[in-house]
């Protein structure tokens, strides 16, 4: 067969026309009449055919049948079949000089990468011969992946990790595809610092992308990732903790440190002392003292552009107020016993205050003591409140305890003095004797 007719069959043979699976092995050979010699099947013995750029391989008789396929051959046959156990089947009918012959050739994908496959030819003649040969395909993969890159510009502050970027940006990571499944991404970063000498860009990232598919094929691309300089006017200073732009910090254990009163930031990246996209950030505090426990700082902060040299100033108020009141707790003071009235000396309630000192006074039912004790003189008989009460920067606390007074005193009897009287008519005058006295204390 001339060659022309060898491309023309494998061009028709790649047209899918009827696939099947096939599961049965090679055709044994019979012979019911007489062919040229020349037409015997003799096959190629070992053969490495390679996937194509959509996973496949047609395995066509022309590629098989090393020897007698010719024209002659050709208007003798019937059938020819290429067979590989667990391939497909892809039917089609070629016609030359008018004579038609149904060809099936087997189709392989990328499940069969690796694998030296066993495969038979066998030739159906007109008059009822079949010959067959085989031989051994190994089917590899030699096609390299397909990767492309997209450029970036990205912000001084975001994370240069292209999976991070992915969140942001939808082209960080590259596309790629493989005929025979997702290929692997690796990266390599080498990176440009431009030292403060390009006036929009800091760095330049050029990171090298490899597409390894599951033979080992890679292919590579190249992304370059601008890192833009910031413009300091942008930068936000911390608010004031002042109550008004936000609520003051409390006494005690406030927490005056930038970790927790607030940074400068950049695109809400906090800019400590450490660089960050080349500048940096320091702080004085002056502190004001105000009623009580209660204080101000003003904290003037200093941002720097060490490219540019410029130098921003913003101030911070930080209020830090007493807003707790002391602790009190009130003695014990029960009963009083002092007969008709009731004299003591009030002992001190316990209170404490973390921040501030405090003052107390002690209101009782004769008026306010100024102090945490002292002595009360002359309450009446019955049962009276004591309150003890302390402030601080204007938080109040208080607390109360009853106090009794008793009258617990026996009363004490004066007898008169001894008389002795005559009694000469048998009675005694009492009259005569004198009264006792009755003194209640």
């Amino acid at each position: 067969m001339t060659k022309n007719i060898v491309h023309a069959i494998r061009k028709f043979l790649r047209i899918g026309v009827v696939v099947v699976t096939v599961t049965t092995g090679s055709v044994n050979a019979s012979a019911q009449g007489s062919i040229p010699g020349w037409c015997t099947a003799s096959c190629n013995s070992q053969l490495n055919v390679s996937l194509d750029g959509s996973g496949y391989a047609l395995i066509d008789p022309v590629m098989v049948w090393e020897e007698g396929f010719n024209g002659v051959c050709f208007s003798l046959l019937d059938q020819i079949v290429v067979e590989i156990a667990g391939s497909s089947l892809v039917y089609l009918d070629i016609t030359q000089n008018g004579h038609t012959v149904a060809t099936a050739s087997a189709l392989l994908d990328c499940s069969f990468i690796g694998q030296n496959l066993g495969y038979n030819l066998v030739k159906y003649y007109s008059n009822g011969t079949v010959n067959s040969c085989g031989g051994n395909i190994l089917i590899e993969d030699k096609m390299k992946p397909n990767v492309a890159c997209s450029d970036l510009t990205i912000k001084c502050t975001e994370n240069t990790d292209p999976y991070q970027l992915s969140n942001t940006y939808n082209n960080s990571i590259p596309t790629s595809t493989d005929n025979c499944g997702v290929p692997t991404l690796t990266f390599q970063d080498s990176t440009e610092d431009y030292n403060c000498l390009n006036p929009d860009f800091l760095k330049k990232i050029t990171r090298v992308w490899t597409a390894t598919d599951g033979g080992g094929n890679k292919q590579t691309c190249t992304q370059y990732i601008f890192i833009e300089k910031a413009d300091g006017t942008i930068i936000q200073f911390p608010t004031h903790l002042n109550n008004i732009s936000a609520p003051a910090l409390n006494c005690p254990n406030a927490y005056l440190e930038p970790t927790n009163t607030g940074y400068p930031t950049l695109y809400g990246v906090n800019i400590s002392n450490q660089d960050l996209c080349n500048f940096s950030s320091y702080f004085q505090d002056q502190t004001i003292s105000t009623c009580g426990g209660s204080f101000k700082i003003l904290r003037n902060w200093t941002v720097v552009d060490w490219c540019t040299n410029e130098i921003f100033l913003q101030p911070q108020i930080i209020k830090v107020l007493d807003k707790v009141a002391p602790t009190i707790n009130c003695p014990t003071i029960g009963t009083v016993s002092n007969s008709c009235t009731g004299n003591m000396f009030l002992p001190e309630a316990i209170i404490s205050d973390a921040c501030s000192n405090f003052s107390v006074t002690t209101e009782t039912p004769l008026g306010i003591i100024n102090g945490n004790r002292g002595s009360v003189i002359g309450l009446e008989l019955g049962t009276h409140t004591i309150i003890y009460r302390t402030d601080v920067a204007g938080n109040i606390n208080s607390c109360m305890v009853d106090m009794n007074v008793q009258d617990q005193l026996d009363p004490v009897i004066f007898c008169p003095p001894f008389k002795t009287i005559e009694n000469q008519e048998n009675f005694i005058d009492l009259s005569l004797t004198g009264e006792a006295t009755v003194v209640d204390f």
